[in-house]
């Protein structure tokens, strides 16, 4: 689900409702609830350093990392030797 919130599913509605009356379960989430097929996930923000390695020094551009990055997401930045085009 991403952040902190997970999913946990059950085989059946009687295996979930013993698990909720654990206290030793409970006890490891601040907030737990039956997940309601009408409302959707809630999709949490996460951010994610994506490492090249092999770019060509001709692709050596801000478009192109930024192509790269916004394949799976929003592109925020680069890190400072990338941007000085210094290959680590």
């Amino acid at each position: 689900m991403g952040g902190f919130s997970v999913i946990i599913t059950f085989d059946n509605k009687e295996m979930r409702d013993e698990a909720i009356k654990n206290t030793d379960v409970i006890k490891l989430f601040q907030l737990t609830k039956a997940w309601n097929i009408r409302e959707p996930a809630a999709i949490l923000p996460r951010v994610v350093w994506i490492n090249c390695k092999g770019f060509s020094l001709q692709a050596w551009i801000l478009l192109s990392f930024k192509l790269v990055g916004e394949t799976w997401g929003k592109f925020l930045c680069l890190d400072m030797e990338t941007f000085r085009m210094v290959e680590c």
